[in-house]
Protein backbone atom coordinates (compact mmCIF):
# COMPACT_ATOMS: atom_id res chain seq x y z
CA UNK A 1 0.00 0.00 0.00
CA UNK A 2 2.68 2.31 1.15
CA UNK A 3 4.74 2.30 -2.30
CA UNK A 4 1.08 2.84 -4.30
CA UNK A 5 0.36 5.74 -2.34
CA UNK A 6 4.00 7.00 -2.95
CA UNK A 7 3.47 6.48 -6.64
CA UNK A 8 -0.03 8.46 -6.01
CA UNK A 9 1.90 11.44 -4.22
CA UNK A 10 4.62 11.60 -7.09
CA UNK A 11 1.69 11.57 -9.65
CA UNK A 12 -0.06 14.65 -7.69
CA UNK A 13 3.09 16.81 -8.30
CA UNK A 14 2.29 16.07 -12.65
CA UNK A 15 -1.42 16.50 -12.22
CA UNK A 16 -2.15 18.38 -9.24
CA UNK A 17 -5.16 20.22 -10.77
CA UNK A 18 -6.89 17.08 -12.20
CA UNK A 19 -6.77 15.86 -8.78
CA UNK A 20 -7.71 18.07 -6.91
CA UNK A 21 -10.66 19.28 -8.93
CA UNK A 22 -12.01 15.39 -9.38
CA UNK A 23 -11.61 14.91 -5.80
CA UNK A 24 -9.30 12.33 -5.86
CA UNK A 25 -7.15 13.29 -2.91
CA UNK A 26 -10.35 12.83 -0.39
CA UNK A 27 -10.35 9.16 -1.98
CA UNK A 28 -6.94 9.02 -0.94
CA UNK A 29 -7.75 10.41 2.09
CA UNK A 30 -10.92 8.35 3.03
CA UNK A 31 -8.72 4.44 1.89
CA UNK A 32 -6.41 5.69 3.95
CA UNK A 33 -8.71 6.06 6.80
CA UNK A 34 -10.99 2.98 6.28
CA UNK A 35 -7.80 0.63 6.06
CA UNK A 36 -6.34 1.73 9.39
CA UNK A 37 -2.58 1.76 7.65
CA UNK A 38 -0.06 1.35 10.45
CA UNK A 39 1.53 3.85 7.95
CA UNK A 40 -1.46 5.71 7.45
CA UNK A 41 -1.08 8.64 9.52
CA UNK A 42 2.40 9.86 7.97
CA UNK A 43 1.23 8.84 4.62
CA UNK A 44 -1.52 11.46 4.73
CA UNK A 45 0.71 14.06 6.27
CA UNK A 46 2.82 13.51 3.61
CA UNK A 47 -0.33 14.18 0.78
CA UNK A 48 -1.01 17.64 3.55
CA UNK A 49 2.66 18.66 2.45
CA UNK A 50 2.29 17.94 -1.35
CA UNK A 51 -0.64 20.39 -1.33
CA UNK A 52 0.99 23.12 0.65
CA UNK A 53 4.19 22.67 -1.56
CA UNK A 54 1.79 22.78 -4.53
CA UNK A 55 0.71 26.38 -2.99
CA UNK A 56 -2.67 25.54 -1.81
CA UNK A 57 -4.48 25.37 1.44
CA UNK A 58 -6.36 22.10 2.25
CA UNK A 59 -10.34 22.61 2.40
CA UNK A 60 -11.95 21.81 5.73
CA UNK A 61 -13.01 18.45 4.16
CA UNK A 62 -9.41 17.63 3.00
CA UNK A 63 -8.01 18.73 6.40
CA UNK A 64 -11.45 16.59 8.35
CA UNK A 65 -10.40 13.48 6.21
CA UNK A 66 -6.56 14.14 7.50
CA UNK A 67 -7.77 14.47 10.92
CA UNK A 68 -9.98 11.37 10.52
CA UNK A 69 -6.71 9.01 9.77
CA UNK A 70 -4.82 10.58 12.95
CA UNK A 71 -7.97 9.77 15.23
CA UNK A 72 -8.52 6.01 14.13
CA UNK A 73 -4.47 5.57 14.26
CA UNK A 74 -4.20 5.21 17.78
CA UNK A 75 -0.76 6.96 17.43
CA UNK A 76 0.04 8.40 20.93
CA UNK A 77 0.15 11.87 19.31
CA UNK A 78 -3.15 11.36 16.99
CA UNK A 79 -4.74 13.52 19.47
CA UNK A 80 -1.83 16.19 19.39
CA UNK A 81 -2.00 15.83 15.64
CA UNK A 82 -5.52 16.30 15.68
CA UNK A 83 -5.83 19.52 17.19
CA UNK A 84 -2.85 20.76 15.08
CA UNK A 85 -4.68 20.39 11.89
CA UNK A 86 -8.09 22.26 13.48
CA UNK A 87 -5.26 24.71 14.59
CA UNK A 88 -4.32 25.52 11.12
CA UNK A 89 -7.03 25.75 9.82
CA UNK A 90 -7.85 28.76 12.06
CA UNK A 91 -5.02 29.88 11.33
CA UNK A 92 -5.51 29.89 7.19
CA UNK A 93 -9.24 31.18 8.13
CA UNK A 94 -7.67 34.18 10.11
CA UNK A 95 -5.16 34.77 7.69
CA UNK A 96 -7.51 35.44 4.68
CA UNK A 97 -9.57 38.06 7.45
CA UNK A 98 -6.00 39.62 8.36
CA UNK A 99 -5.05 40.01 4.20
CA UNK A 100 -8.79 41.78 3.81
CA UNK A 101 -9.83 39.09 1.62
CA UNK A 102 -13.21 40.07 2.09
CA UNK A 103 -13.13 37.60 5.13
CA UNK A 104 -12.29 34.67 5.54
CA UNK A 105 -13.09 31.52 3.45
CA UNK A 106 -15.89 28.93 5.36
CA UNK A 107 -14.09 26.25 3.12
CA UNK A 108 -11.10 26.45 5.38
CA UNK A 109 -13.04 25.97 8.86
CA UNK A 110 -12.91 23.44 10.52
CA UNK A 111 -15.84 20.64 10.48
CA UNK A 112 -17.96 19.74 13.60
CA UNK A 113 -16.03 16.03 12.57
CA UNK A 114 -12.91 17.38 13.25
CA UNK A 115 -13.97 18.49 16.75
CA UNK A 116 -15.23 14.67 17.31
CA UNK A 117 -12.34 13.08 15.92
CA UNK A 118 -10.09 15.33 18.07
CA UNK A 119 -12.15 14.50 21.09
CA UNK A 120 -12.04 10.70 20.59
CA UNK A 121 -8.67 10.55 20.13
CA UNK A 122 -8.23 12.14 23.07
CA UNK A 123 -10.24 9.16 24.87
CA UNK A 124 -9.28 6.44 23.02
CA UNK A 125 -5.18 7.51 21.89
CA UNK A 126 -2.23 5.34 23.85
CA UNK A 127 -0.45 8.57 25.40
CA UNK A 128 -4.28 9.83 27.09
CA UNK A 129 -3.26 10.83 30.47
CA UNK A 130 -6.90 10.43 32.23
CA UNK A 131 -7.31 13.97 34.00
CA UNK A 132 -5.52 16.38 31.41
CA UNK A 133 -7.26 14.40 28.49
CA UNK A 134 -10.09 14.47 29.72
CA UNK A 135 -9.56 18.28 30.66
CA UNK A 136 -8.39 19.04 26.82
CA UNK A 137 -11.37 17.49 25.49
CA UNK A 138 -13.99 19.42 27.09
CA UNK A 139 -11.60 22.62 26.06
CA UNK A 140 -12.43 21.78 22.95
CA UNK A 141 -16.02 20.88 23.33
CA UNK A 142 -15.95 24.77 24.95
CA UNK A 143 -14.12 25.99 21.83
CA UNK A 144 -16.99 24.62 19.61
CA UNK A 145 -19.52 26.59 21.65
CA UNK A 146 -17.59 29.85 21.60
CA UNK A 147 -16.96 29.22 17.72
CA UNK A 148 -20.49 28.82 16.86
CA UNK A 149 -22.09 31.85 17.32
CA UNK A 150 -20.34 32.97 14.06
CA UNK A 151 -20.39 29.13 12.64
CA UNK A 152 -23.33 27.35 13.57
CA UNK A 153 -22.63 24.24 11.86
CA UNK A 154 -20.21 23.43 14.74
CA UNK A 155 -22.61 23.38 17.21
CA UNK A 156 -21.88 20.13 18.99
CA UNK A 157 -23.80 17.03 18.34
CA UNK A 158 -24.92 13.88 20.55
CA UNK A 159 -21.73 12.29 19.09
CA UNK A 160 -19.77 15.09 19.87
CA UNK A 161 -20.57 15.32 23.84
CA UNK A 162 -20.46 11.33 24.09
CA UNK A 163 -17.00 11.80 22.70
CA UNK A 164 -16.23 13.95 25.98
CA UNK A 165 -18.17 11.72 28.06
Amino acid sequence: MEASFRLLLESTLQHHEEFMSNGLYLSILTTLSRSRHPEGPQLADELYKTLVNQGDHPTGKIVNSIIAVWAKSGHEDSAAKCIQYIQSQWTRYHQDVDNEMGGGEEQFVPMRSSYTSAITALSRGKNRSGRASAERAEALLEEMERRRQEFPRLSPNTITVNAVL
